[in-house]
């Protein structure tokens, strides 16, 4: 039995793709049904979002195409 054969992997850039895909439909959908989309836009929640955006998202997608 020839437990490592060669398997066809996804490129780099698909696989991210789906993984934000997929990530997408997971918290879309209950803040959807449940939250009704509200927002209250305060300053902490702005700089938070602010933080998220820039230094963690982009940072680590950055950090992915290093690897």
């Amino acid at each position: 039995m020839e437990i490592h054969r060669e398997t066809e992997k996804l490129p780099l850039d698909y696989t991210l793709f789906y993984q934000s895909v997929a990530t997408t439909a997971a918290l879309a959908l209950p803040a959807i049904f449940f939250e009704q989309l509200t927002t209250e836009w305060e300053p902490v929640f702005i700089y938070t979002l602010t933080w998220l955006i820039l230094a963690v998202s982009f940072g680590a997608y950055a950090l992915m195409w290093l690897l």
